[in-house]
């Protein structure tokens, strides 16, 4: 009877001790939510200038890296869609105090309208999922809403969903 006694509490002591460790290693800062599957690919690099959206750089695989050299820098990027497609554009923001902001627009006639943003707080990645049509232009801007670096590149990636 003690035997079975000792083994049931060593069970409770341990499963308590493993369910706190659990719950430690899940707490995270709700500012901070960085995507667990980041791209395998190695992309190519942004060319400056690229600061506006007469100087954007196509998008001609499914990600592009960047930096943000200066609290004023905006990359700009445009793609045509090559077919009706349901996207999510992430934004793998480097890790430090740079709060990096998402934004998609649409051409319409010769004017730009947004389509959507993710502009969350800290440093989270951002993600916008949206639905491309196929033959229309659309043109993505990456800015800094706080903090930049020029030597750590941030990763802009496709994901049809």
């Amino acid at each position: 009877m003690k035997k079975c006694l000792n083994l049931v509490l060593g069970l409770a002591l341990i499963f308590t001790f493993s369910s706190s460790v659990s719950a430690a290693e899940k707490k995270q800062s709700p500012q901070v939510q960085k995507l667990s599957a980041a791209p395998a690919a190695t992309y190519p690099f942004e060319v400056e200038p690229n600061n506006s959206r007469r100087s954007a750089n196509p998008i001609l695989e499914d990600g592009i890296q960047g930096t943000i050299s200066s609290a004023t820098d905006e990359d700009w990027f445009s793609f045509v869609a090559p077919i009706d497609n349901r996207e999510r554009l992430a934004l793998l923001v480097p890790y430090g105090d740079y709060d990096y902001d998402l934004y998609l627009y649409e051409l319409v006639g010769k004017q730009l309208e947004e389509i959507k943003s993710s502009t969350r707080a800290g440093n989270a990645d951002e993600v916008i999922r949206f639905d491309a049509e196929e033959g229309k232009q659309y043109f993505i801007l990456v800015k800094s809403d706080s903090g930049f670096t020029p030597e750590d590149p941030y990763t802009l990636y496709f994901d049809i969903r």
